[in-house]
């Protein structure tokens, strides 16, 4: 008689592998919060010991570092508090105060969650205007110019200083140009005697060496006027350009930006946040040695060090971190179509043909931009700053991305 252990066998239900992930998670998030608390405690004792033992002071720190060695202590978590500690030794040893554990914040979860955010933002910005552009290129094949300009404004009003937009915007004004060349082409089939009398008076040469439409040239003047500056903005950028004489050697910071707020009579706003961002105390170390250059640049060679720089902003200097500084750029367009284009280096495009003009008008721009970038030259990308100019083809027109400060002195060079 056989024997059956079917019903004497039982087996364990399996477990979800993701409760055992949640669990494992749990696990390592409770014990990032002890060694987060145990590393505060040693900073906090050995800022006690300090005043009576330096080297008591850097063996309780030490005695912390070791107990990072935890495999379970996440590879952020661990190099973050290493770092701090590690800092806090050498303070130590050169005779500096230990910082407060409670301003001590390794994890700055709040930075990274604004960091996630914010990227997520320009992703939803990103798909949401390539969408709508579609559908405006759909429209447009269709005919339907109407609904194509109402679908690009309300992108405008979306995201106002997007440069895909701003040149959209530029973009759909060509078509309608297109379409009035088109219809300019009908009516000079139907006058031909009309167009060649225009063609008779454009061969007629001139009496200077160039000729423009005082009119037309008025009114796109008129468009290209920007906004005064205020009388306190225009003395800060002026105050900014005045030279100085700076002469410092690990002094703290906050006297160094003193000296420059003196030198220029104009008051520095630092911000509390970008100053605990960027981990920079008031005793803060810093050097330079100036000799009749600009405050300008002797303020953002100091800030830069620190990874900050500086704004303008509410008729006042602010000093804010690099990633503020950025979010803060402004991308504005200026139209160049009657300074760049159809100006031939031999008179013009009608005795020297289309390749000729076109390469004149390369050079026009490329002087141009130099003579932007001659503004501020240190604020672009390559040269230590976020600022970007770049020219628009179809819409004649520079589309430039930076302060607002640069923004109201190259507006006297639009004008």
């Amino acid at each position: 008689m056989g024997l059956c252990f079917t019903g004497l066998i039982s087996s364990a239900p399996a477990q979800n592998p993701n409760d055992l992930l949640l669990k494992s998670k749990a696990e390592q998030d409770i014990l990032t919060q002890k060694i987060d608390s145990k590393m505060r405690e040693a900073v906090k004792e050995a800022q006690r010991l300090q005043g009576t033992s330096k080297v008591r002071a850097a063996n309780a720190l030490k005695t912390a570092l070791n107990q990072l060695d935890d495999p379970l202590v996440p590879a952020s978590f661990r190099s973050a508090w290493t770092a701090q500690i590690q800092a806090q030794i050498k303070a130590i040893d050169s005779g500096k105060p230990i910082a407060d554990p409670n301003e001590i914040n390794p994890i700055k979860r709040e930075i990274k969650e604004a960091d996630r955010q914010r990227a997520k933002a320009i992703e939803d910005e990103y798909y949401d205007v390539k969408r709508t552009i579609d559908t405006i290129t759909s429209l447009n094949k269709s005919g339907n110019a109407i609904q194509a300009q109402k679908e690009a404004a309300a992108l405008a009003k979306r995201y106002p200083n997007n440069p895909a937009t701003l040149v959209l915007g530029e973009n759909l004004g060509m078509n309608q140009r297109i379409a009035d060349a088109r219809l300019l082409v009908a009516q000079q089939q139907q006058g031909y005697i009309v167009a060649m009398r225009s063609v008779d008076k454009s061969a007629i040469p001139p009496k200077d060496d160039i000729e423009f439409d005082a009119k037309r040239f008025q009114e796109i003047t008129k468009l290209r006027v920007k906004p005064l500056l205020t009388k306190k903005e225009d003395a800060i950028l002026k105050a900014l350009d005045t030279s100085v004489n700076l002469g410092f050697k690990d002094a703290p910071f906050n006297e160094v930006i003193t000296a420059i707020s003196t030198a220029t009579g104009q008051n520095i706003l630092l911000d509390k946040s970008a100053l605990e961002e960027a981990m920079i105390q008031s005793n803060t170390p810093t050097s330079i040695t100036a000799r009749g250059i600009t405050a300008r640049s002797a303020l953002r060679k100091v800030l830069q060090d620190q990874g900050l720089t500086f704004i303008i902003k509410d008729e006042s200097i602010q000093v804010v971190t690099l990633a503020r500084a950025r979010e803060m750029l402004v991308t504005r367009v200026y139209y160049l179509g009657d300074l760049v284009r159809v100006n031939g280096p031999f008179g013009g495009a009608v005795n020297w043909g289309p390749w000729m003009d076109m390469m004149q008008t390369q050079d026009n721009v490329a002087k141009i931009i130099e003579m932007v970038k001659a503004i501020d030259p240190n604020s672009w990308q390559g040269a230590g700053g976020n600022g970007t100019v770049t020219f628009n083809w179809p819409s004649m027109a520079l589309v430039v991305r930076q302060t607002a400060e640069v923004h109201a002195r190259l507006s006297g060079l639009a004008r």
